[in-house]
């Protein structure tokens, strides 16, 4: 065989390795493709992000938790670096929110990766859970000067106002669920004050107050204590703010949505 002859075979088997190698890269590429295809379907399910400002032992409950597990693939925006986007999250469940971060998330101050993702998280109107737990605001309540607490607190209603939920971790699976709802009150609530002292359907006989606003704020409360009316009559799906459902608490003010007895036998 001369010499060409010779280099002509020898780049014929160069070619038939390389087309070799070609096919089964291929081959490698198309099974990881279909691996991920699989992983996609299988992780299909909505996602929830848990956002906080440093790690936590109570934020791995809800990322390891098998109820939600059933429903919700949880990731940790920490874990991820802080790269996540909300609007790739049905849900946020926020574990920590300091005064500070509570103060530039009112004012629209997103300097940070918490303040970025909770902001955006508001801004797409995803539904947004915050732990009572870990508002740094509370810890001060029954030390902080009232009205300094109070200025302070308007921040916090401006984000219950703008549909951030306020609840305690104990309740998350739940309203993560639909288990629970977040625009009803506790059983208590519902029920007219007078069937809770006696096991009958008497309508309530007690002065009240008729509130059609759909959020129901401290400030709120407090005009209605100021004019001495003990109990309200709401809306099914009027949503009280957290602090709002404190002060009816701190002062007596029932509260009796439309479901009561009462209205039902009219």
């Amino acid at each position: 065989m001369d010499t060409e002859a010779l280099i002509s075979a020898i780049c014929a088997r160069v070619l038939e390795k390389v087309s070799a190698l070609e096919e089964a890269g291929q081959g490698k590429d198309l099974g990881s493709s279909d691996e991920a295809s699989e992983q996609c379907q299988g992780s299909g399910k909505p996602k929830i992000l848990i956002l906080t400002e440093k790690h936590g032992e109570i934020c791995h409950e809800t990322l390891e938790n098998q109820i939600l597990a059933k429903e919700y693939k949880t990731e940790c925006a920490l874990l991820a670096q802080g790269t996540c986007k909300a609007g790739d999250y049905e849900a946020i469940v926020v574990y920590t929110l300091s005064n500070e971060a509570l103060g530039k998330l009112a004012a629209g101050i997103f300097d940070s990766d918490f303040t970025r993702i909770f902001g955006e998280a508001l801004l797409l109107g995803k539904k947004i859970l915050v732990a009572r737990e870990g508002v740094e605001l509370f810890a001060y309540k029954d030390t902080a000067p009232k009205a300094y607490f109070d200025r302070l607190a308007e921040n916090l209603e401006l984000l219950e106002k703008s549909g951030v939920i306020l609840t305690p971790h104990s309740r998350m699976a739940a309203l993560l669920t639909g288990t629970e709802t977040e625009a009803g009150a506790e059983k208590g609530d519902r029920e007219c004050p007078a069937q809770k002292k006696q096991d009958n359907t008497a309508p309530c006989q007690e002065e009240e107050m008729i509130l059609t606003k759909k959020v129901i704020t401290e400030r709120d409360m407090a005009a209605i204590k100021e004019k001495k009316i003990s109990r309200i009559l709401v809306g099914e799906k009027t949503i009280f703010t957290d602090l709002a459902r404190e002060y009816a608490s701190r002062y007596g003010i029932s509260v009796r949505r439309d479901t009561c007895p009462e209205k039902k036998g009219e």
